[in-house]
């Protein structure tokens, strides 16, 4: 079963390697291909994906975050693939799939975890988390049977067309709690980036809250985790 991952990326120059490590123990090195469109990144990221051997290419913005093009992204950037399934997904999202159960099956579902750690360990060896549902999704289908997703803005809800055979749903882990310090980095440089039409919608207005409400938050992540995964 082949399958070909889309992913949109900025600066994740440390996530990225463990991502592309995850899919390829998942589906097996052979059985999948890596697209990453990368968004005007100021790191490694560019450099990182070629080096392990990932197609990279330029998905233009003016160094915003712009959902509007997101979403049109989303929707259609996998159009022309021939493989099994497509896997759309961000940099920092790990499906746990199975690919045995996707058998005679064209769409999955996922249930969502926030993964959460101090900063001591990898995200490799993140164990637990905590559960989130606004971050269920559906990431993987077929590019022949599933005609059209139709995502919505933040691609968390879908109204799939075509020949819809759901398969059990798994569990998604969003590795973004990392730490305090990670969580603080990543959403500042994601408030810097909000567009005009982002605030104009309040898209990504999580980005704006305080550092101090940041680190809050992951003080009441870190007490509220539980077990999500086996490594």
């Amino acid at each position: 079963m082949k399958f070909e991952l889309f992913c949109p990326v900025y600066n994740e120059e440390f996530i990225l390697p463990y991502t592309i490590e995850f899919y390829q123990n998942k589906l097996g090195k052979d059985n999948v291909i890596f697209n990453f469109y990368d968004n005007s990144s100021t790191d490694r990221t560019v450099e990182i994906a070629k080096l392990l051997g990932c197609n990279v290419h330029v998905y233009e913005t003016g160094g915003e975050i712009r959902d509007d093009l997101l979403l049109e992204f989303k929707n259609t950037v996998w159009k022309n693939s021939s493989s099994d399934f497509v896997i759309v997904i961000d940099c920092d999202e790990w499906l746990d799939i199975d690919p045995n159960k996707l058998v005679n099956k064209t769409i999955l579902g996922s249930i969502g975890y926030n993964m959460v750690g101090d900063g001591t360990e990898a995200p490799n060896k993140l164990t637990h988390g905590v559960r989130h549902e606004p971050q269920d999704k559906v990431c993987v289908f077929s590019p022949i049977q599933i005609t059209n997703i139709n995502y919505t803005v933040g691609a968390h809800q879908c109204s799939p067309e075509g020949n819809v055979v759901w398969a059990t749903s798994v569990n998604l882990y969003h590795m973004k709690l990392l730490s305090a310090d990670y969580v603080v980095k990543k959403y500042a440089e994601s408030k810097s980036r909000l567009s005009d039409i982002n605030k104009k919608y309040k898209w990504g207005v999580h980005y704006t809250q305080s550092e101090e409400s940041i680190r809050n938050m992951q003080a009441w992540a870190i007490k509220d985790r539980i077990k999500i995964r086996e490594i």
